[in-house]
């Protein structure tokens, strides 16, 4: 399955969407995380690394992984393995996110 994540281009930041593959049976995590209105980022840190997250747009990072720039297809799946909706909801309850 397609995996949507939009990068942030050095260096003014512009948003390009990019495209990484993961397994079907990451499609129910891939659901979860879009009706929770989340959505993956990516960020080139340079020297080769990356930050990967898991965002709230408007809200902040719910997840991240740094990682090689190279490889962030890797921490995508890390992210969707890793991922939980108790997670997002300590997150919330820990931001005071009235919206939770």
């Amino acid at each position: 399955m397609k995996v949507q994540v939009i990068e942030f281009v050095r260096p003014n930041g512009k948003q390009v969407s990019r495209t990484c593959f993961a397994d079907d049976a990451f499609e129910n995590k891939v659901k979860a995380i879009q009706d929770a209105g989340l959505r993956l980022t990516l960020e080139n840190l340079g020297n080769g690394v990356s930050s990967l997250c898991l965002e709230k747009p408007g809200k902040g990072d719910v997840m991240c992984e740094l990682g090689d720039y190279e490889r962030w297809e890797t921490d995508v799946l890390t992210i969707l393995q890793d991922y939980t909706p108790g997670i997002l909801a300590d997150w919330e309850k820990e931001m005071g996110d009235s919206n939770a």
